[in-house]
């Protein structure tokens, strides 16, 4: 009998012990199952990172590239810059740029979203994109806009795609596409396009 008792109170003395166990299982077990009804996710197993993660950014952004071999100057101003280190871009929004070089006019630029990448120099420009190239002794103020551009800062040749929309003086262009060289003033345009002239001023035959 004496044999039967202490076999009882070792037994519950080990229940005892293992209750706290038992309880943080059963625990653990129906959390899980909350979690999975209400749609919580209990870890991450999405990559440890993604390629297009930035590494840095600036708010209120001053960005100047100066180039002494040719005397070029290209500034952007901004509200944001994050810079993608697997691409080395820059994504720049809203986007302000002046572009200056020796022996042409200015060139401004202004998009709402631009990405930079750093080893060409090539921006592309997106959303609400204009371009104001400044009149000089000999020609007129250009002015062109489209929802998509891309500038070459070296070469300051520029290509527009899309509705694209050409002033210069009186006269206005609309195309497709379009590319325009700072450097020689020159003016390609393809695809769909119209030239609209002013109507010639009548002669005073008086």
């Amino acid at each position: 009998m004496a044999a039967l008792i202490a076999g009882l109170l070792s037994a519950w003395s080990y229940v005892m012990r293992a209750a706290p166990i038992l309880l943080a299982v059963l625990l653990a077990v129906a959390s899980y199952f909350t979690a999975l009804r209400a749609g919580i996710r209990l870890w991450d197993d999405s990559p440890a990172g993604s390629p297009n993660t930035p590494d840095y950014f600036v708010e209120g952004f001053t960005w100047l590239r100066v180039k002494s071999a040719t005397g070029s100057r290209t500034e952007m101003t901004g509200k944001l810059l994050t810079h993608i280190p697997s691409s080395d871009t820059l994504t720049l929004t809203p986007l302000q740029a002046m572009r200056q070089s020796i022996g042409s006019p200015p060139l401004r630029v202004w998009a709402q979203n631009a990405v930079m990448n750093n080893m060409t120099g090539e921006i592309q420009l997106k959303d609400e994109v204009r371009v104001n190239r400044q009149a000089s002794a000999t020609t007129a103020a250009l002015n062109l806009s489209a929802p998509r551009m891309m500038l070459e800062t070296d070469s300051e040749v520029l290509h527009a795609y899309e509705s694209v929309t050409l002033r210069r003086g009186d006269q206005e262009l609309k195309t497709s596409r379009l590319t325009f060289n700072n450097l020689t003033g020159q003016v390609t345009a393809e695809q769909r396009v119209f030239l609209f002239l002013p109507p010639a001023q009548k002669q005073d035959t008086r």
